[in-house]
């Protein structure tokens, strides 16, 4: 199977990164040489190139394919029970790591891989945090991603249903990238979410029944200089800011590189 050919199948499938994604299919079941990828049009026959060819024409999503995924500074092991950790998720990150403290306490709610907690622990001193999801599945891959990094005895696996309990203690850092997307939104999404958990996206209440359950019952375990952290959709800035009056909270929008709302502080 030469480079070439992957290239065409992918861009006839409709990928529109199809150069990038074909190269690096190449460095992940290959073992050529990067110079070896420079060349006009090099070639390699295994079972397991083609395999990974034909699950990517089809429309699954890469990251599932080489069963990892970049995030912040770090790689993540991902599976089909985690949601996919995407750009502007580095964005939470970014604005936690801008307020936790030297031996803050971290609650991270619909933990997925864990992704957000871990790479805020492994840029902070003294930190620990509890990871909480309803999805088994996906504590296992949290689970593997903090032994990647040997983040054992800082955190805490939880599984728990947010929408009906909240984990016990105080918390100075109570985040979360819930589902918030309404499901008529979700059913034209483009074809690779659809591998995706839906329950990572879909969110009654017009996407906004998580926010208000997790503001609801988290307030009584936020310590007193606390902050919420989200991440929100990119048309509901004025839904947050009203929630966060309702509680008597204010609300603080950052916004991503295309200038849409993406991550909201509540104090």
């Amino acid at each position: 199977m030469r480079l070439s050919d992957v290239k065409r199948r992918l861009r006839d499938a409709g990928i529109e990164n199809a150069v990038g994604e074909s190269l690096m299919l190449f460095r992940h079941f290959t073992t050529l040489p990067e110079y070896a990828l420079r060349l006009d049009d090099p070639e390699w026959e295994s079972a397991e190139l083609r395999d990974a060819v034909y699950r990517r024409e089809k429309r699954e999503p890469l990251q599932y394919i080489l069963g990892e995924c970049a995030f912040f500074e770090e790689v993540y092991r991902v599976t089909p029970s985690v949601l996919i950790p995407r750009a502007d998720t580095e964005i939470l990150v970014e604005e936690i790591l801008r307020h936790i403290r030297e031996g803050d306490k971290l609650l991270d709610l619909c933990t997925g891989s864990g992704c957000i907690a871990l790479s805020v622990l492994l840029h902070s001193k003294d930190t620990v945090a509890t990871l909480v999801d309803l999805s088994a599945d996906a504590l296992g891959v949290a689970d593997e991603n903090r032994r990647r990094y040997h983040l054992e005895e800082r955190t805490t696996l939880l599984s728990l249903d947010i929408l009906k309990s909240f984990p016990e203690g105080k918390y100075n850092i109570i985040a979360s990238n819930p589902p918030y997307i309404p499901e008529k939104v979700y059913e034209t999404l483009a074809p690779e979410i659809f591998a995706e958990p839906k329950m990572a996206f879909v969110a009654e209440e017009d996407g906004m029944c998580f926010y208000r359950a997790i503001v609801d019952r988290g307030r009584a375990h936020l310590a007193d200089d606390g902050i919420f952290a989200f991440e929100i959709g990119y048309d509901q800035e004025e839904k947050i800011r009203k929630l966060a009056e309702e509680y008597s909270l204010r609300a603080e929008i950052k916004r991503d590189l295309s200038d849409n709302p993406r991550v909201a502080i509540l104090y």
